[in-house]
């Protein structure tokens, strides 16, 4: 089950928003699963948000691919070990 959050801001600030996230591979509606789980998990406001480094990037570039191209499917848990043993 989910709901719907929605939030007024000024165009001009969505708009440098999203150019910033962007390049980390986020939309501006996604930002904010990754910030209400850190909230959750920490029962505080993030005192310190970072940027995710060259690293990073990369391998949610990669997870992005996989997810859009469909691969990496198994059929069950022990096929997707075998692959990751190979």
């Amino acid at each position: 089950m989910s709901t719907m959050l929605s939030t007024r801001m000024n165009f001009g600030l969505k708009a440098r928003i999203g150019k910033a996230l962007e390049n980390i591979s986020l939309s501006v509606s996604s930002l904010f699963w990754p910030l209400y789980r850190l909230i959750t998990a920490k029962q505080a406001l993030p005192t310190q948000l970072r940027m995710p480094n060259q690293t990073t990037k990369a391998a949610m570039k990669g997870t992005d691919e996989i997810i859009r191209n469909r691969k990496l499917r198994f059929s069950s848990a022990e096929d997707m070990i075998n692959s990751l043993e190979k």
